[in-house]
């Protein structure tokens, strides 16, 4: 579960990020 938490917050950080 905590690997898939770090992955969708990962991605999202990325996605805000640009």
């Amino acid at each position: 579960y905590t690997k898939n938490m770090w992955f969708q917050y990962e991605v999202k950080a990325a996605f805000v990020l640009g």
